[in-house]
């Protein structure tokens, strides 16, 4: 296939308004479906003191007339990068067409005899790496040398090789939201050329060992865990199906409000967030102080959680997330032996695209610990993608996907996202049928017109 015109636009929209009236994605919803109960749950959680986003959307054409959609996102205060290096990796690389992009031999095809290094399961990984990898330039709190974002390998863990030398080098070294972007879109539209889902062209590409699902049986759907701040939004995320509910805990939030939701839906499984606040001296006590509830783990309770592993035992079990991009692979291997490391959270736009969160996933796996899909407050498309990674992983940890404040007042439907679980979406690629990069920008009514245009 080949690409023959790529285009970008930068994005900014308000959340702020949305947030304030608690509501959730539009109500445009595909006939028979039905429109999400739990729209208006945890409208705070990564949103919280944030009035807007902001994006940069890409757009690649093939020859053969297929879109492929992505989206560039960094989150202020979690992303190694930002928006302008977005906008100029994502300028670079749309100047750089048209290419030729190759795709990969599936699994099925290596099962029935294609030739060896075809098809990328679990165990190579380790060993496979991205063309002259030279580590990509990001600025602000910058990742240890070596990690997952500096220098990525898992670029052979997508379906197709891009054949122009410029344009792969670039997707190599473009900064984390960029390389998302780009791999997002040059797989959307592969995948609508060949008619089916994201997921599905994923699926046939990696192994079992990676995901839990094939081209021929995706599963019928990912559970959810959502967000809640209190107990009148745990009761009613749980009367819609979520049993599994995320609750933010900064160190000067109260433990009551813990306990009270905690009451309020005693057969919900909890995770805490701390998004790294906790004073690192009070963090054993305040585990223990949780300890007697149904924490499947907490987040990042302080900076360099993964340093509290493999030490003294835990009251509660951790979970690594904003962390994970900084981490040198030595680190990270080492935190994934600990028996106090539950789940690494997957957000493809901290880590550097698809491919970096499957071969995390990968390595998780292989260790026993859970590998979770999340978002980073994307818009529709990127959230999409990480719907579409989801089902790719599989299996009964919920995903960290349920309708967030960066949806509300767009007026696309994420097909994926259902009451209670992630569903495969009827139309091919992300899900989205006949949306190019013009239509996106008609379709976010929470729009800020001034400090949209061009990238």
């Amino acid at each position: 296939m080949r690409i023959v015109a790529i285009a970008a636009q930068t994005l900014r929209w308000s959340i702020g308004e949305a947030r304030s009236r608690g509501v959730g994605p539009p109500t445009a919803v595909p006939a028979g479906r039905g429109s999400s109960p739990v729209g208006s749950i945890g409208v705070d959680g990564a949103a919280r003191g944030r009035s807007e986003r902001a994006a940069v959307l890409l757009e690649v054409r093939s020859d053969r007339g297929a879109v492929g959609l992505g989206e560039a996102a960094p989150l202020p205060g979690m992303s190694l990068d930002t928006l302008a290096q977005a906008q100029a990796a994502l300028a670079t690389f749309a100047r750089l067409a048209p290419f030729e992009l190759a795709a990969c031999e599936t699994h099925h095809a290596r099962a029935s005899g294609a030739a060896p290094g075809a098809h990328v399961g679990a165990s190579e990984i380790r060993h496979r790496s991205a063309p002259r990898a030279a580590e990509s330039q990001i600025p602000g709190e910058a990742p240890r040398s070596g990690s997952f974002v500096a220098t990525p390998t898992g670029s052979g863990l997508l379906p197709f090789e891009i054949v122009d030398r410029d344009a792969a080098q670039l997707l190599v070294t473009a900064p984390p939201a960029a390389r998302f972007a780009i791999e997002t879109a040059l797989c959307d539209a592969l995948a609508h050329d060949r008619g089916i889902s994201l997921a599905a062209l994923l699926s046939s590409f990696v192994d079992r060992a990676i995901s839990a699902a094939d081209t021929s049986a995706l599963p019928p759907g990912v559970p959810l865990a959502a967000v809640v701040d209190d107990p009148v939004a745990a009761r009613r995320a749980f009367a819609a199906g979520i049993r599994c509910f995320k609750i933010k805990l900064a160190a000067g939030d109260p433990l009551d409000r813990v306990l009270a939701i905690a009451a309020a839906v005693p057969a919900a499984t909890l995770r805490i967030d701390a998004n790294r606040t906790w004073p690192r001296a009070e963090v054993a006590a305040r585990l223990a102080a949780l300890a007697q509830l149904p924490i499947e783990y907490v987040e990042e309770p302080c900076r360099d959680a993964h340093l509290l592993l493999n030490t003294t035992p835990l009251a509660c079990k951790l979970a690594l997330d904003e962390g994970l991009p900084q981490l040198s692979r030595d680190e990270l291997v080492t935190a994934l032996r600990s028996p106090d490391l539950a789940a690494v959270i997957l957000k493809p736009t901290l880590l550097g695209g698809l491919s970096a969160a499957i071969e995390l996933a990968a390595l998780a796996r292989q260790a026993g610990v859970a590998a979770i899909a999340s978002h980073g407050l994307e818009g529709p498309i990127g959230t999409a993608a990480c719907a579409e990674l989801a089902l790719v992983l599989g299996g009964a940890p919920p995903a960290g996907l349920a309708p967030h404040a960066a949806l509300a007042g767009w007026r696309i439907q994420v097909e994926q996202l259902a009451a209670d679980h992630i569903r495969a979406a009827a139309a091919p690629g992300l899900g989205f049928a006949d949306l190019d990069l013009a239509a996106v920008v008609k379709a976010c009514g929470t729009r800020i017109p001034d400090e949209a245009g061009p990238s």
